[in-house]
Formats: C-alpha cells, sequence, structure tokens
C-alpha cells in the first residue's frame, strides 16, 4: 500500500510542476540577432557585440571612396585584416566610414 501511496504522490507532483510550468511566462529577447561574418569577421553595423571583447583599435575608410556601404566595408575589412590580423570582428557606427577592431575575450 505505502509504494502504491508513493507513486500518487510522485504523478500528483510532476503534474502539479508541469501545469505550474505551462503558465510561466518565457520572456524572447527581440532585439536578437545573428551577426553577418564576412573574411572571419563578425560585422556589427550601428551595435554592439553581447559578448565582452577588447578593442584593438579603428580602421578608416578614406573620404574620396564611394558612398556604397558595400564598397566601404570592403575596405574597412581590408585595412583591419592588414593592420590588426588578430581581429575578430568589427563594430562599425559612423554610416561605414570608421569602424572598431574588436577581440572577443575568453
Amino acid at each position: 500500500m505505502k509504494q502504491t501511496n508513493k507513486k500518487i504522490a510522485v504523478a500528483v507532483l510532476l503534474a502539479l510542476t508541469c501545469f505550474i510550468i505551462s503558465f510561466t511566462k518565457i520572456e524572447i529577447n527581440k532585439t536578437a540577432a545573428t551577426v553577418q561574418q564576412n573574411s572571419n569577421l563578425s560585422i556589427f553595423s550601428f551595435c554592439k557585440p553581447v559578448a565582452k571583447y577588447d578593442i584593438l583599435g579603428s580602421v578608416k575608410v578614406p573620404a574620396i571612396c564611394s558612398d556604397k556601404s558595400g564598397d566601404r566595408i570592403e575596405i574597412l575589412i581590408k585595412r583591419c585584416k592588414k593592420d590588426y590580423p588578430s581581429g575578430e570582428g568589427l563594430i562599425v557606427n559612423d554610416f561605414f566610414g570608421v569602424a572598431e577592431v574588436i577581440k572577443f575575450k575568453e
């Protein structure tokens, strides 16, 4: 008889737990996004990574370059690769004219 009472208690506890969990509100981060990868660099356009990082320096696009953002990104990537080979990402905030080069912390 004790074994049956134990099984009933476990079943009731399990059902109660499932009932409570079903009413728990799951919070979804609506501002999360997937970051574009280009030449093994994470490109953060007008945003910052959630992970901790160090700023290695910055790279610029000369004023005489094209107004197309795609051209500017390519120039920023090339300069990053040349000046900061250990860089893992670019944070672009200035209409693709300047970018911070970052390396993620372990």
